[in-house]
């Protein structure tokens, strides 16, 4: 849901904070933003947020890193790899820098120290969370389109290419076949004719020859220049 849209629909944030003053607390400040509509739902404890997450669907997290049954880090990491690609705020009482860089780092949207938190800062920080998370979901949309599209494009840029080796390689073993089985059944009509004979043989080893080099240019080949052939079309220049 693009941030547009929260203009007409609730957005369903999943708080995950022990103290029930400070849930209330947020839920008061993000009422307070005009035209925007949230449902907060309040897990009290790391274990019954999991449990939230594999159940139901939300378009943010505000976790707390100080909880009865797990804290710091290992608090964020936990939510992260079970969050299903939400983006997550999260929320401390202790000034801690270095913690605040490492969860940004390692996929929070944004940090906010307790205490410190007006409405303003808030509706901020929730907002660009959301709208910061559905434009990478639609670049990844978008790229995985581009590769879909490149993968088309090499595809039949390759079908182009077989179907012009195709082209190069008829024209290149037409004749020499064409001579080489014609002179065998004169071969074999002229068996009682010694000159005829070696005449053929002669035309057969060279068309022969003709063919072997053909086969020796596709096997060596190592540019895809064309040239034109029929109509629009063209082939490889095998003697490129």
């Amino acid at each position: 849901m693009k941030l547009t849209d929260l203009k007409n629909n609730k957005s369903r944030i999943l708080v995950i904070e022990d103290h029930e003053a400070d849930f209330l607390l947020f839920k008061a400040m993000l009422g307070e933003i005009e035209n925007r509509k949230f449902e907060l739902i309040n897990a009290e404890t790391l274990e019954k947020g999991l449990d939230y997450l594999e159940s139901d669907f939300f378009e943010l997290i505000v976790l707390d890193l100080t909880l009865s049954d797990s804290e710091g880090y290992s608090t964020f990491q936990a939510v992260f790899n079970n969050a299903h690609n939400i983006p997550i705020i999260v929320l401390s009482g202790v000034e801690d820098s270095k913690l605040a860089m490492k969860t940004v780092q390692n996929g929070a949207q944004d940090y906010l120290l307790k205490g410190k938190i007006d409405r303003y800062s808030l509706r901020r920080s929730v907002e660009y969370a959301i709208e910061r998370h559905n434009l990478l979901e639609e670049l990844k949309r978008a790229n995985a389109r581009i590769l879909k599209q490149q993968e088309t494009i090499i595809k039949e840029e390759r079908i182009k290419a077989l179907l012009e080796l195709a082209g190069a390689t008829a024209h290149e073993l037409n004749q020499p076949l064409t001579v080489l089985l014609g002179n065998i059944e004169l071969l074999s009509i002229s068996k009682n004719s010694p000159e005829k004979v070696d005449r053929y043989l002669a035309k057969i080893e060279n068309a022969g020859e003709r063919i072997a080099k053909t086969i020796s240019k596709i096997q060596n080949l190592k540019y895809d220049n064309t040239v034109p052939y029929i109509g629009e079309e063209r082939i490889i220049n095998l003697n490129a």
